[in-house]
């Protein structure tokens, strides 16, 4: 099947590659905003988000995209450290601003047979699984929306709102 005169598989690279890009601008847009909330604000409990805090929030996000990362490149995955591990937003931010590079390097790397792989891994509650690359690239994408989200909510209440980081305004910025 041809689309554009790409293969389906080249398509499917091209995607992958545009959402990574993407996620880091979006990634970027709630980090810069994170940045300007007090150090106490960065911590206090939030109720009706899943890790409480912001960042928690953060801590949480930024570490599954390491985990999915490591597994990707076949690599058991690390020990998962307490959220608490993070003391203060400049930590994250340069631990994320490492892991971001290191999953543009992966993502510019990938081809069509890579994205065809399986790969397996055991979960932390020891049940063996095993996806192709590309459906566990989307769904860190996927996943990284949902705390994403939370992130702006959190922010938004703070008085630090990310504003609008839906995928158009990305293309607007980018396509500008």
């Amino acid at each position: 099947m041809q689309v554009c005169g790409y293969g389906r598989m080249q398509l499917i690279v091209e995607t992958i590659r545009e959402l990574y890009a993407y996620n880091a601008w979006a990634n970027q847009k709630i980090l810069t905003q994170a940045a300007l909330v007090a150090p106490t604000d960065f911590l206090i409990d939030v109720p009706g988000v899943s890790f409480g805090s912001l960042r928690s929030t953060l801590a949480h996000t930024m570490l599954v995209q390491k985990n999915w990362l490591i597994r990707w490149q076949g690599q058991p995955i690390v020990e998962w450290p307490e959220l608490t591990t993070y003391p203060d937003f400049p930590t994250i931010q340069s631990l994320w601003a490492e892991i971001e590079a290191d999953t543009q390097t992966f993502v510019a790397a990938i081809n069509e047979a890579q994205l065809e792989r399986a790969v397996e891994y055991i979960s932390r509650a020891g049940q063996h699984y095993s996806y192709k690359l590309r459906h566990l690239m989307l769904h860190q994408v996927n996943h990284a929306t949902q705390h994403r989200s939370e992130a702006a909510v959190i922010l938004t209440a703070l008085g630090h709102s990310p504003g609008n980081w839906d995928y158009p305004y990305y293309l607007d910025e980018v396509l500008a």
